[in-house]
C-alpha cells in the first residue's frame, strides 16, 4: 500500500512538471526578443530541479522496495528525454532570426497634401524722392583793388618816423549784393608791416566791411573799409585793426621782433575805375 502511494505521488509530480513545461512553452511563444535569454535560464533551472527531484524520489523508492528500479527507469528516462527535446525546440525558437520581408512587398506610401500657399501682401515700393532743385548759378564776382594813402602817427619797434607814408591796399570782390575782402596788406616804405597771406600760427578773429560810393569822375567808385584780424599768435603775421570811417588804424605784433605802428588814413579810397561791385550802385556793407 505504501509503495502505491509513493508511486501515485511520483506520477503526480511528473504530471505537474509536464504541465509546467507546457505552460513554459506557451510563455516562450509569447515572450519578446529582449526576454529570451532570461526565460531560457529559467527553464534550465526548472529542468535541473525536476531531475534532482526525480533522482531523490527514485532513491527513496529503492530504499522502500529493496528491489531494482526497472519499473521507474524507463518513465524517468523518457521524461528527461522529453524535457531535453523541449529545451532544444525552445532555444531554436528563441535564437532563430526573424523572417525577412518579401522582396516583392509593396511599400505603403502616405500621401502628404501640398501646403496651402499663404497670401503675401506686396511690399510697397517707396516713391523716389524728388530731385533737389538746382541752385541758381551765382553771378560772377566783380573785383577791384582799392588803396588808401596813410601816414604814420606813432611807431615803436620799427624805424618809421612820424609822418612816414604807408599804403593800405585791399583786394575787393562783389557779386551785386555784398563786398568781401579776400586780401589786404600794408606797406610802409619798403617794409610790409601786415599781409593777410603771411603764415598764421595761432588764432584769428576776423571781420570786414566795405562801403561803395560813386566817384567824382564818371565810371569811378570810392570805398570805405573796416578790417580786423586779431588774436594770440606767433610767427610772421601781425595783428591789424582799421576803420577808414574813423580815419584811424593800427598794426602790431607781440612776438619778436615786436612792434606797433599807428596810422592815420583817409575816409575813402582813391577812385577806382570799372563796374560797381554792388548792384544797384549805392552804399553796401559785407556781412
Amino acid at each position: 500500500m505504501h509503495y502505491r502511494d509513493e508511486r501515485d505521488a511520483l506520477r503526480g509530480r511528473v504530471d505537474s512538471l509536464q504541465e509546467q513545461l507546457a505552460t513554459a512553452k506557451r510563455e516562450l511563444e509569447d515572450q519578446r526578443d529582449d526576454d529570451r535569454t532570461a526565460r531560457v535560464a529559467q527553464l534550465e533551472r526548472q529542468m535541473a530541479d525536476a531531475r534532482r527531484l526525480l533522482d531523490q524520489l527514485g532513491r527513496e523508492l529503492d530504499q522502500v522496495r529493496s528491489r531494482p528500479r526497472r519499473s521507474l527507469f524507463v518513465p524517468v528516462l523518457a521524461l528527461i528525454a522529453g524535457l531535453g527535446i523541449c529545451t532544444s525546440v525552445a532555444a531554436y525558437l528563441l535564437v532563430r532570426p526573424a523572417p525577412e520581408a518579401a522582396d516583392d512587398a509593396v511599400p505603403y506610401v502616405v500621401a502628404v497634401p501640398s501646403p496651402v500657399p499663404v497670401p503675401v501682401d506686396p511690399v510697397p515700393v517707396p516713391e523716389p524722392a524728388p530731385a533737389p532743385a538746382t541752385p541758381a548759378p551765382e553771378a560772377p564776382a566783380r573785383t577791384a583793388t582799392a588803396t588808401w594813402k596813410a601816414t604814420v602817427t606813432r611807431a615803436t619797434g620799427l624805424p618809421l618816423a612820424t609822418g612816414a607814408t604807408c599804403t593800405v591796399e585791399a583786394q575787393l570782390a562783389g557779386s551785386g549784393n555784398k563786398i568781401g575782402v579776400p586780401a589786404l596788406q600794408i606797406v610802409c616804405g619798403e617794409t610790409t608791416i601786415y599781409s593777410s597771406s603771411a603764415p598764421l600760427n595761432g588764432m584769428s578773429m576776423f571781420s570786414s566791411g566795405v562801403q561803395e560810393d560813386s566817384g567824382a569822375a564818371p565810371g569811378t567808385h570810392v570805398y570805405a573799409i573796416s578790417y580786423e584780424d586779431k588774436g594770440d599768435r606767433t610767427g610772421e603775421r601781425a595783428e591789424v585793426s582799421l576803420d577808414s570811417t574813423r580815419k584811424v588804424g593800427a598794426v602790431w605784433r607781440d612776438s619778436a621782433p615786436a612792434y606797433r605802428v599807428e596810422l592815420k588814413l583817409p575816409h575813402q579810397s582813391a577812385p577806382v575805375k570799372g563796374e560797381p561791385l554792388l548792384d544797384p550802385p549805392g552804399h553796401g556793407r559785407a556781412p
